[in-house]
């Protein structure tokens, strides 16, 4: 099978990935040494792992479960237990904070093959107080802001066209 997406643990002794081993998408954990996978979810939706939260304990991934045929954003723990929702309603990208208190996050999914794209689905960054439950949108470009990342320095860097050359290009901006 197909396996795709690897992130490291913020403690870099495991491997999450999304593998299709056994027919569709699902998440999996192995060791960075090797050895063999441990698989994470048993879902009929593909998931789509993304990153970590910041103790290493669950694997944030997106997946579409319900009959909205919207992304949502979840998380698994490493232990065994089963997946819950993340936060947000709709998600298809995400990156936790780096003290784990926000989720920087995409709400849609980039139409990435659409050069130019401006439309009512493009993608902003918004990120979530996970314990205020606000949210507040960093980007409001009318274009494509796709792929947040929480980098250590406070900064979200993300995927941005709004160059206008057709080619997209890393950007950041402050939660500030």
């Amino acid at each position: 099978g197909r396996d795709v997406y690897p992130r490291f643990s913020p403690d870099g002794k495991w491997v999450a990935f999304s593998s299709e081993r056994n027919g569709n998408l699902d998440v999996f954990v192995v060791s960075a040494r090797g050895g063999v996978p441990r698989q994470l979810t048993f879902h009929s939706a593909d998931d789509n792992v993304l990153g970590w939260t910041p103790d290493g304990r669950h694997v944030l991934f997106s997946s579409v479960r319900g009959e909205d045929f919207l992304a949502k954003l979840y998380t698994v723990a490493v232990d065994g237990a089963a997946e819950r929702p993340a936060g947000p309603d709709y998600g298809l990208a995400g990156s936790y904070s780096p003290d784990g208190t926000r989720l920087a996050f995409n709400r849609k999914g980039q139409v990435y093959w659409r050069k130019y794209y401006r439309g009512s689905y493009n993608t902003d960054v918004t990120v979530m107080d996970l314990k205020t439950r606000k949210f507040t949108d960093l980007t409001d470009f009318d274009g494509l802001d796709s792929w947040p990342m929480w980098g250590r320095d406070g900064f979200v860097y993300f995927v941005s066209d709004r160059d206008g050359n057709g080619l997209t290009n890393f950007w950041r901006v402050s939660e500030k």
